[in-house]
């Protein structure tokens, strides 16, 4: 029997972060929601996560370095980490850290969880 996957949503809307984290439970997935990255790293001290999914804009810390200090903490992170974002990244060192690994909202849940599901397929603990 397959072990429930655990995603940490880093989400600073608390209307989507919910629409997004009831599609991923009912695909199966635990869902962890923090609305900032602080919240988030405290979260990734003492949780492994199988997925992020990070806001780029977050209060704090931004989506991009978040991402740069979780996988001090938990290197497992490198392939398993999505950004979200109501605009595009303009920062040259943002855009290389989320490249092909960015959806812009307002999000289409079911293409996410598609994406996600897949992204379980192809990348193995």
């Amino acid at each position: 029997m397959e072990q429930i996957k655990k995603i940490l949503l880093v989400d600073t809307d608390a209307g989507s972060g919910s629409i997004c984290a009831a599609a991923f439970e009912e695909h199966g997935f635990s869902v962890d929601r923090v609305s900032n990255g602080l919240s988030a790293l405290g979260r990734i001290d003492s949780v492994i996560y199988d997925l992020v999914i990070s806001e780029l804009d977050l209060y704090y810390i931004r989506g991009a370095d978040l991402y740069i200090r979780a996988l001090k903490k938990q290197p497992a992170l490198e392939n398993r980490f999505l950004f979200i974002g109501a605009v595009e990244p303009e920062d040259a060192r943002e855009k290389d850290t989320v490249r092909g690994r960015f959806f812009l909202k307002p999000l289409s849940t079911d293409s996410l969880v598609e994406h996600v599901i897949e992204l379980f397929k192809q990348v193995r603990p």
